[in-house]
C-alpha cells in the first residue's frame, strides 16, 4: 500500500490515545488552522498548555484514558466554536467592547452566542449578520451622539 493510502486509511481510524507522528501531526495542523494557542485548546480539553505542546511535540506518547475522547472529538472539531470564541476574545474588537457600559457589552454578549448557534445553518446566519449588521450602526450612532469614541475601522464588515 502507498503511504498515501496509508494516511487516507488513518484518517478512519479513531485516535487509540497514542500520539504517533501521525496524530501528532493532526492535533498540530488541527490548533494552528484554528489560530489558538497550546492554552486555549488545553482549557477546552481539561489539560494545561503545557500538556498539548508535549502532545504535539511527542514528549508525552499517551493520553490520559479520560482524554482520550476529548482529543478525538477536538480532532472533529467538536470544539471549534468555543475556540473560535476564545479568539474573538483576544480580539481588538473585543477589547472596545470591554469599554462599553456593561448593559451593551451584556446584548454584545448574548448576540455572540445567538451566532454561535445560527452560523450552523447558512440562511439564519445571513439573517442574523444583517440584522447584527443593522443594530452595530444603530448602536454606533447612538455611542457617537453620546460622545462615546467609536472606532469604525476596528469593526469587521459582517455582512456583504
Amino acid at each position: 500500500m502507498s503511504s498515501g493510502g496509508m494516511e487516507r486509511s488513518k484518517a478512519k481510524e479513531r485516535f487509540s490515545g497514542f500520539f504517533t507522528p501521525f496524530w501528532r501531526q493532526r492535533l498540530q495542523e488541527h490548533r494552528r488552522g484554528l489560530g489558538v494557542g497550546f492554552r486555549q485548546v488545553g482549557k477546552v480539553l481539561g489539560v494545561s498548555g503545557e500538556t498539548v505542546r508535549k502532545w504535539e511535540s511527542g514528549h508525552i506518547r499517551r493520553c490520559h484514558i479520560a482524554h482520550k475522547g476529548r482529543v478525538w472529538n477536538f480532532l472533529r472539531s467538536h470544539y471549534d466554536r468555543q475556540l473560535r470564541f476564545l479568539t474573538f476574545s483576544r480580539s481588538p474588537l473585543y477589547r472596545q467592547l470591554r469599554q462599553l457600559p456593561l448593559s451593551l457589552r451584556k446584548c454584545f454578549a448574548q448576540a455572540w452566542m445567538v451566532y454561535l448557534v445560527a452560523m450552523d445553518d447558512p440562511r439564519e446566519e445571513r439573517w442574523f449578520l444583517k440584522k447584527m449588521e443593522r443594530c452595530l450602526e444603530r448602536t454606533e450612532e447612538k455611542l457617537a451622539r453620546e460622545g462615546f469614541p467609536v472606532q469604525k475601522h476596528l469593526r469587521p464588515q459582517v455582512y456583504r
